[in-house]
C-alpha cells in the first residue's frame, strides 16, 4: 500500500512540473538599436535640456511590461572588444577648453516603444552629444 501511494504522489508531482514547465516557457526579444547624433531630438524638463529619440517595438506590449524582465545597454568597444554596458551610464569626457564634463545615458519604456535619453552635464545646451553614434541593446523576457 505504501508503494502505491508513494508510486502515486511520485506520478503526480512530476506530472505538475512538467506540464508547469511547457506551458510556462520563457519568450525573449533582443534588438540592437543606433542613434545618430542627427537622430536625437531635444527636449527640456524642469532641470534643463536632455536628447531623446523613441523607437517603436511591437514586441513591448503592456504583458510584457508588466510580467517580464526589461534590460538595456550601451554598447561600445574597447581594445577590440564589443562592451554591453547596463543602462543607465555615465561618461566623462574633457573637451579642447579643458572643461570636463558628463554624458549620462538612460532609458524608458512604454508600450510599444523604447526610448533613449542622453543628459549632458547641468543640461547645458551649448553641448552636443559626444560621439557620432550612440549603439544600444534592449532585451526582454517573459
Amino acid at each position: 500500500m505504501k508503494k502505491v501511494i508513494l508510486m502515486t504522489v511520485l506520478t503526480a508531482v512530476l506530472t505538475s512540473s512538467c506540464s508547469y514547465y511547457e506551458e510556462n516557457r520563457m519568450k525573449t526579444f533582443s534588438k540592437y538599436f543606433t542613434v545618430s547624433n542627427a537622430d536625437w531630438r531635444e527636449g527640456a524638463d524642469e532641470t534643463g535640456t536632455y536628447f531623446f529619440y523613441s523607437f517603436p517595438v511591437s514586441a513591448l506590449t503592456q504583458t510584457v511590461m508588466q510580467e517580464g524582465q526589461l534590460n538595456a545597454f550601451y554598447v561600445y568597444t574597447l581594445d577590440g572588444k564589443e562592451i554591453h554596458s547596463p543602462l543607465p551610464f555615465s561618461d566623462f569626457f574633457v573637451d579642447e577648453d579643458n572643461y570636463k564634463w558628463e554624458e549620462h545615458l538612460t532609458v524608458e519604456y512604454e508600450a510599444g516603444y523604447v526610448t533613449f535619453i542622453l543628459k549632458p552635464d547641468d543640461h547645458h545646451t551649448d553641448i552636443d552629444p559626444h560621439w557620432s553614434n550612440y549603439q544600444f541593446l534592449v532585451k526582454f523576457m517573459w
